[in-house]
């Protein structure tokens, strides 16, 4: 009987149970997204919210609060340290953008574009200032670098989860500089204790340089060209390491009518630096397709092209790399000497050292090709050479599964949760 009085109400209780029904699950409804801001020229007086720390960053949701971090930078205000978050697409509406980062002040923070886009990115000009790293051939002292980009001159920064669509740079002429730094995402990276840029897309690029003459010599023009789909230069110093790592780079135009001496055009970048022996620059999962109009009658000139102008370092390791160029036009002359080479995928010039001190190069899942497009292009044929080593040290280089081709082959070792291979001639990041 006693056992009888524990059961009946068990009973009961679970007879109310089903008689409610199971509790129903709550689901969680995410917050919509915010709608493109598009811009109109004004600047905000600040940012949406947050305190800068990483776990409150600033928050940018509209076109002229972006506008606002550019005049921030570039008022000289300290983003060490301090964290920035875009909230939603961005369209620039075609509006002349002045990059973050002038030259006379650099960006030094931390910026998360949390998979948003910016669009219509547009300059009609350089943001110039006197850079004491690049010595002047005409005057004393430091030289006039012309900076363009979203982000102008950046230093130790983090950037990362950012794609940028429709991109169009066309220089003007007015106001002569010696060194012309262009990035979609930024124009020149200093770094002297680490940097790294991660899972950046950039797409529709077009950039148009048109001559510009020394007023010394009428015969020599005087722009350096560092030009990158994604950033113009990297210079590296003080044991500093710069990781990048899922980068892709599509459908880039470049237009040169000219350029100076040394020039280095890189589908992803222009030209990694480092002045210190103990520097790094590694770079995984990136892919570019770029097409590229050299002067025909180029004279005495140094043209580098490929996913990188150049790379110029100690220790390099450069990994999973897909590149397509297409070459219009790009006749090439020898001049006083000197041969201008156009290369494919890299080309790798390690600082010159002592001849006791070795250069560490790890390259691996390198494959690409430069492609002629006319009758008067410079290739005859696609030129499949995969990577070029231009040693002036000791080079110890471990090479493992490189290949010059003009399509993905078998064996090529991408990680296809991250690739997507389906189509082998173009293969992209997801």
């Amino acid at each position: 009987m006693k056992k009888l009085l524990y059961i009946i109400p068990l009973i009961l209780l679970l007879a109310l149970l089903v008689a409610c029904g199971a509790p129903e699950e709550t689901t969680v409804t995410p917050e919509p997204a915010l709608p493109a801001s598009i811009w109109d020229g004004s600047v905000a007086s600040g940012f949406a919210g947050g305190n800068g720390s990483e776990v409150d960053p600033y928050r940018i949701e509209s076109a002229a609060q972006l506008a606002y971090l550019a005049s921030f930078v570039n008022e000289g205000n300290d983003c060490t340290g301090k964290y920035f978050a875009l909230g939603c697409d961005i369209d620039l509406a075609n509006i002349a953008w002045i990059p973050i980062g002038n030259g006379e002040h650099a960006f030094d923070g931390n910026f998360d574009g949390e998979g948003h886009t910016v669009l219509n990115l547009k300059f009609d000009d350089s943001v110039r200032y006197r850079d004491d790293d690049c010595l002047s051939d005409i005057n004393d002292g430091a030289a006039i670098v012309g900076l363009c980009g979203l982000f102008g001159l950046c230093e130790n920064v983090s950037i990362a989860d950012i794609n940028i669509s429709n991109v169009l740079l066309d220089i003007k002429d007015e106001d002569a500089q010696e060194f012309l730094y262009i990035g979609a995402l930024v124009a020149k990276l200093k770094s002297n204790i680490g940097c790294s840029i991660n899972n950046v897309k950039v797409a529709g690029i077009e950039i148009f340089v048109p001559k510009t003459v020394a007023p010394f010599d009428a015969t020599v023009s005087l722009m350096n060209l560092k030009i990158g789909g994604i950033i113009g230069g990297i210079d590296l110093k003080s044991s500093s390491k710069a990781e990048l790592h899922k980068i892709q780079c599509d459908d880039s135009k470049i237009e040169l009518e000219d350029g100076a001496a040394f020039n280095r055009i890189g589908a992803l970048i222009g030209e990694v630096n480092a002045y210190d022996e103990a520097s790094f620059f590694e770079c995984s999962d990136f892919v570019s397709y770029m097409a590229v109009d050299f002067p025909y009658d180029s004279f005495f000139k140094l043209y580098k092209i490929g996913a990188f102008g150049s790379i110029s370092c100690q220790s390099a390791k450069l990994s999973n790399a897909y590149s397509e160029i297409y070459a219009h036009s790009a006749g090439i002359e020898y001049g006083n000497g000197f041969e201008a080479d156009v290369f494919p995928i890299a080309c790798v010039s390690p600082v010159k050292r002592d001849e006791n001190i070795y250069s560490q190069y790890e390259v691996e899942n390198l494959f690409g090709c430069i492609k002629p497009v006319d009758e008067r292009s410079y290739f005859s044929e696609p030129y499949c050479g995969s990577l070029i080593l231009n040693s002036w040290a000791k080079l110890n280089v471990v090479a493992i599964n490189n290949k010059g081709c003009d399509s993905l082959p078998e064996g090529h070792g991408f990680d296809t949760s991250i690739w997507d291979v389906v189509d082998p001639a173009k293969p992209i990041l997801k």
